[in-house]
């Protein structure tokens, strides 16, 4: 139903089914990639991010996606400079775990680190979704780092549809 484009049909659907299905990291998964297409509910994504790695503690879905609703509900920063880091050096070609990388460093404040790092990353390789996460964190680094025109540059680069609402909130101040 997800992959019909179909995602309130598909939680819908899943959620019939939690009590038979509680123990399988599948529908943690599934509820995962459907709260984050859906967009909207980030103590929901948080929840069923956390649901997944207790079921599946040494999966790398199960980790990304748990670091990822982390890092978008802007929760516990240092658990994920941690998860972040360590994806990272698995990883370390991987855009996605560069951007969560910069992300999890400029939740914590370690802006020159973020820079380094954020400079590593090829913006056109990015898909619609990435692009929009890896131009709000330029815009979070560069305000902070008050060099305000490259932070409206990235605001204007922003594609809000991609954002959960509570991401959406600061930027329309």
């Amino acid at each position: 139903l997800l992959r019909l484009g179909h995602p309130e049909l598909a939680r819908t659907t899943l959620e019939r089914w939690e009590g038979a299905l509680a123990k399988e990291a599948r529908y943690w998964l599934a509820l995962c990639d459907i709260e984050k297409v859906l967009g909207q509910d980030v103590d929901r994504l948080l929840r069923v991010a956390t649901r997944a790695r207790e079921v599946l503690p040494a999966d790398d879905q199960a980790e990304i996606n748990y670091t990822t609703a982390l890092l978008i509900s802007a929760r516990r920063p240092e658990e994920a400079v941690l998860l972040t880091s360590k994806r990272l050096e698995r990883s370390p070609l991987s855009l996605a775990a560069k951007i969560n990388h910069c992300a999890a460093l400029v939740r914590t404040e370690r802006f020159d680190d973020a820079l380094a790092l954020m400079q590593q990353i090829t913006p056109a390789r990015l898909g619609p979704w990435e692009s929009t996460w890896y131009q709000l964190i330029r815009f979070e680094l560069f305000f902070h780092l008050k060099l305000f025109d490259q932070a409206w540059t990235a605001l204007d680069l922003i594609q809000p549809q991609h954002l959960f609402p509570n991401q959406r909130e600061p930027l329309r101040r």
